[in-house]
């Protein structure tokens, strides 16, 4: 499923040139790369610093709200701009998706991508039926241009 707010159709398209494939790939390569399965939450730690046994899970969901706020505080990538085209916001979400499934198989994922002024900010989360979505299906609700693809 893709769901994207008015102001995200507005600046993003279905074709992403050919040129962006390798640059998505090292963009999705360094993510998959970097995350690990913490307490059933798959997250990203690019220093590889997270260890199950330090970590206060009750204490983590109490500030996060549940699991899929503690993923989703974890799982933000900052990416530059000038490193991705606009009209590829869609085939990053799809071909992460496809990489995390490929890690973690018989896990549903939902990856979020928000368009900002200077720099798009990729969040994911592992999708639990009792916790559903991290944001509103009304994604109209939101200033940013924003997607999300689930599956």
């Amino acid at each position: 499923m893709i769901n994207m707010n008015e102001k995200m159709k507005a600046i993003i398209s279905t074709y992403c040139q050919k040129e962006m494939e390798p640059r998505i790939e090292s963009i999705i390569r360094n993510i998959v790369d970097h995350v690990k399965e913490v307490y059933q939450c798959i997250v990203y730690d690019p220093s590889g610093d997270i260890q199950e046994d330090q970590i206060d899970l009750e204490k983590i969901i109490s500030f996060s709200g549940d699991m899929t706020g503690y993923e989703v505080d974890s799982n933000e990538i900052i990416i530059d701009k000038e490193d991705i085209y606009e009209s590829c916001h869609m085939a990053l979400a799809d071909v992460l998706i496809d990489e995390l499934q490929r890690k973690y198989s018989g896990k549903k994922f939902v990856v979020y991508i928000l368009d900002m002024d200077e720099s798009i900010a990729v969040r994911f989360h592992t999708y639990r039926e009792d916790e559903g979505l991290w944001l509103d299906e009304d994604l109209n609700k939101y200033d940013e241009p924003i997607l999300y693809v689930f599956r």
